[in-house]
């Protein structure tokens, strides 16, 4: 049976992003399906048919995709996840809210403890918001939430740590940056930050960045505050703070008021770790279209049950309604919590997930020593490379460990020959020009490469290349049938080296 109320939906989709309306809308609306109920990160340029960050509508082959830090073109395996589900809503032969239940349901089952809730959000960001609105109901008194490494996180999760607008588009309406959300007017929250790094770019001691966290959130008790300790864990450049033995002391020595949000929206780290910030009462967020390298626009609030059963039941905020639906959150909040001013549903933001779970379900299913065994063979691979050319500097990375995947996120500066580093708007030139087919080297090329957006540190511009579960899922398939690692990993071998090759050429063009 047909769900008649997907045509006219496609339609709309179909004419809010200025395009024609498809002669089968119920079927061919799909495209426009997966890239609605979002904002600007996920629009698409009519000129290129690209989103902001160069990611198309589909599939992109023959381009290098070394930028899941930021964002990365569907694979083969999540468009047809996507489209499958899509078909199924389109004969009837699956609801939405079932959709939506089973995407919760197969996130707890990779990283949740029991009691375990999730409710959908567009990205990390969304989740902090969702976060803000959860806290005005568990914590008792005035909020104070302290970001650790807030320069390396989401540029916009300050604004919505403090219950703000933060994009002028939002999924469900247009909004006014900077604002706080209808029904958040009245919260006492202010927004402090422990930041990693000091004005030079250079990483300051754990020791420091711990000792700083407990001062202000000593400080911050001592005035009568809840405080909300937001952790990084895996940050843009692939560093993690604070640690986590002091971040649950301080959370442990008053349970009732300092709570943690884990931040792991790169997801490079092991289902067993995302389970240990839960057990300890975190709140997690994470993403499907970092590491996982699915589609722009799908995050997630994990919520353990010691938040749950802490909750004070009332409607959520009115402005959220800009961001989140109904069917966005499970049955059981669903039923405690008015959301009654919630829009229904968002079906773009469900298609992405099912797309991003298609390769984080294939990605844990490898064995784990296979797993690492191929990221730091990328490691090692572009460490060489990056050191091998000239003009380039390899920022420090954190140790490879079975537990967080910091070390798959390589930063690269980038000098002019009078010495100087190049600047964000320099960097960002440059990335745009590895982009472009073009030349390597004295060869003619047909490949074009896509980097991590850049990221400001010490006044530089640092671009950013990185491993994805898409790449270890394509080796871990090769090598399957017999293939070695080394022999796996030729090709990639041959597209880092392509990118090192290309990399000099536009620097230098940069620095003319």
């Amino acid at each position: 049976m047909r769900a008649p109320w997907l045509e006219p939906f496609a339609v709309r989709v179909a004419k809010s992003q200025g395009a024609a309306a498809p002669a089968n809308a119920a079927h061919s609306g799909f495209d426009v399906a997966l890239f609605s109920g979002g904002d600007e990160r996920v629009f698409l340029d009519p000129a290129t048919g690209r989103t902001k960050y160069g990611t198309p509508r589909r599939c992109a082959e023959g381009e290098v995709w070394f930028s899941s830090s930021t964002a990365s073109a569907i694979s083969a395996r999540s468009y047809a996840a996507a489209a499958a589900t899509w078909q199924g809503l389109v004969s009837g032969s699956q609801t939405l809210e079932d959709c939506c239940d089973e995407i919760r349901n197969r996130l707890t089952k990779l990283f949740g403890i029991e009691g375990t809730q999730a409710i959908l959000a567009g990205s990390g960001t969304e989740a902090v918001l969702i976060s803000v609105a959860l806290a005005s109901m568990f914590c008792s008194a005035p909020i104070t939430t302290i970001i650790v490494g807030c320069a390396e996180t989401g540029r916009n999760v300050g604004a919505a740590a403090s219950g703000r607008h933060f994009f002028r588009h939002a999924p469900f309406g247009n909004v006014a940056v900077g604002q706080r959300l209808d029904g958040l007017e009245d919260l006492d929250i202010l927004v402090d930050t422990v930041e990693i790094r000091d004005e030079t770019g250079t990483l300051r001691p754990d020791s420091e960045v711990d000792a700083e966290l407990a001062q202000k959130v000593e400080e911050a008790r001592d005035d009568g505050r809840d405080v909300i300790i937001h952790r990084l864990d895996v940050s843009k450049t692939g560093q993690s703070a604070p640690s986590l033995a002091t971040m649950a002391k301080i959370c442990e020595a008053a349970p009732d008021h300092v709570f943690g949000l884990a931040d792991c929206c790169q997801l490079r780290c092991s289902s067993e770790h995302i389970q240990a910030l839960l057990t300890r009462g975190f709140l997690v967020s994470l993403t499907g279209s970092k590491f996982a390298a699915g589609p722009s626009f799908s995050g997630a609030l994990l919520v353990p049950a010691a938040i749950i059963q802490r909750l004070r039941p009332k409607s959520v905020p009115a402005g959220l309604s800009a961001y989140s639906a109904q069917l966005d959150w499970p049955a059981a909040l669903r039923t405690m919590l008015p959301l009654g001013s919630l829009p229904a549903a968002n079906i773009g933001l469900a298609l992405r997930w099912q797309a991003a779970l298609a390769e984080i379900e294939r990605f844990f299913a490898w064995p784990a020593d296979l797993r690492n065994a191929i990221l730091t063979r990328f490691y090692d691979e572009v460490a060489q490379k990056c050191g091998e050319t000239p003009g380039l500097e390899l920022l420090l990375a954190p140790d490879a460990n079975k537990e967080s995947w910091g070390h798959t996120i390589l930063g690269v500066a980038m000098r002019h020959p009078d010495g100087t580093l190049f600047s964000m708007d320099e960097a960002a030139a440059a990335q745009r020009q590895l982009r472009r087919t073009g030349r390597i080297g004295d060869r003619a090329a047909t490949k074009c490469f896509h980097l991590g957006q850049p990221v400001e540190i010490g006044g530089a511009g640092i671009l950013r290349v990185c491993a994805s579960a898409v790449l270890v899922n394509h080796l871990a398939e090769i090598m399957a049938g017999g293939t070695s690692l080394a022999d796996a990993f030729k090709p990639t071998a041959e597209n880092i080296a392509d990118l090192f090759a290309a990399w000099p050429v536009v620097a230098a063009q940069g620095s003319q």
